[in-house]
């Protein structure tokens, strides 16, 4: 159920962007081609500094200044100062979120400047510093290219994905 509502969720993110763009020109062409391959590899590299990340500040910073944060079943944080706080809340020294590894399994390059990542990753809950099981969480990122060329989140929709 919790992988359906991801899903969808993508869905209708995808259906936004490429209504959004409609009229925009194929990217057949050689430069198109050679920017869609750096585009890709900046995105890929985005979403793990943004996973790996030790701080709330360092994790904050991948996302929009309006960006939003959706944890299936909860709401949304929004705003990248509103993110920053419930990362927080998830990084406390007494009960952490440890990432342990992250894979981007694929990344659709809408046009020169949004993007959508579908993401997979592992990772444990660190209470009072003992390692709990370690569990599986899909996640997608919708991302756009700022003004300064970087790829940043404008929506993440995380789903734990253990049953």
């Amino acid at each position: 159920m919790i992988m359906k509502k991801l899903l969808l969720i993508s869905a209708g993110l995808l259906v936004a962007a490429c209504s959004n763009n409609a009229n925009s020109t194929n990217g057949t062409q050689t430069g198109k081609a050679t920017s869609s391959t750096s585009d890709e590899a900046a995105i890929r590299k985005t979403v793990q500094d943004m996973n790996m990340a030790k701080t709330a500040k360092e994790i904050a910073s991948s996302f929009t200044e309006d960006g939003e944060w959706i944890m299936v079943g909860q709401e949304p944080h929004k705003g990248r100062a509103t993110i920053e706080k419930a990362i927080e809340a998830v990084l406390t020294p007494s009960s952490k979120l440890v990432m342990e590894r992250v894979e981007t399994k694929e990344v659709i390059l809408f046009n020169d400047h949004q993007a959508l990542a579908k993401n997979v990753g592992t990772y444990h809950l660190e209470v009072n510093g003992k390692a709990e099981p370690s569990k599986k969480i899909e996640f997608a990122d919708y991302f756009v290219k700022s003004a300064d060329g970087a790829w940043r989140a404008a929506y993440e929709i995380n789903s734990d994905d253990n049953g």
